[in-house]
């Protein structure tokens, strides 16, 4: 079960007039600490999250690393339903079983999941002034920047590993599948390059922006 990101006690993620809304099933937020509270305003990124292919370092084959807010996994290539983890970083608990896949370790209905799905790990978050939509860059497969935009505050996204369903139009967390928000414009797809250094998937215009901020190199 989710947490309220400002008293710390469960939630619940119901449907009011057609908005899905937080409820304290025991009771309203009781936060009165003081500490600061992310309301999900304005631009945000997620400087530790990141999506790419790369090779296994123990048997050479392609595979993705993702490394989320909620840790960090390496799944089979190419990616799609149901997300195998690879072998040589997740073994399985028994010679005898496959590694896990991303929707057993989720307790997804793998036939719940149209063909379509694709998966990323949303990157950055721009909330409108009125939060009625959110702009979000999401790392996908393919070493692709997917740029969309979703209804509603969606800065709750920032930084999970997330499911896109474009046959119904919605995008959600893999940790919470019942908070699903609705896309609004068409996906934009950006070719991604792969940094030299480090391996991680940046559009090619911020390929010399990156190398001078994280690694030190002066073009």
């Amino acid at each position: 079960m989710s947490t309220c990101n400002r008293c710390g006690q469960p939630i619940e993620f119901r449907y009011v007039g057609g908005q899905c809304v937080p409820i304290h099933p025991h009771g309203g937020c009781c936060n009165s600490s003081g500490t600061s509270v992310n309301d999900f305003s304005g631009y945000s990124v997620s400087t530790e999250s990141a999506c790419f292919s790369t090779s296994c370092p123990d048997c050479g084959d392609e595979v993705y690393f993702i490394r989320h807010n909620g840790g960090s996994v390496w799944i089979d290539a190419p990616l799609g339903p149901p997300w195998y983890q690879h072998y040589c970083m997740h073994a399985a608990k028994s010679p005898t079983l496959k590694a896990e896949s991303l929707v057993s370790v989720f307790n997804y209905e793998f036939s719940s999941l149209p063909e379509n799905s694709v998966i990323g790990v949303v990157k950055s978050c721009r909330v409108s002034s009125n939060k009625s939509k959110t702009e979000l860059t999401v790392n996908a497969e393919s070493n692709q920047k997917l740029t969309l935009v979703c209804k509603n505050n969606g800065g709750f996204l920032l930084g999970k590993l997330c499911v896109i369903d474009s046959g119904n139009e919605t995008i959600y967390s893999f940790d919470e599948p019942s908070l699903r928000y609705m896309l609004l414009d068409e996906i934009i797809k950006t070719d991604a390059t792969e940094c030299i250094e480090c391996g991680v998937a940046l559009s090619k215009k911020n390929v010399k922006r990156h190398m001078r901020k994280v690694h030190g190199v002066q073009s």
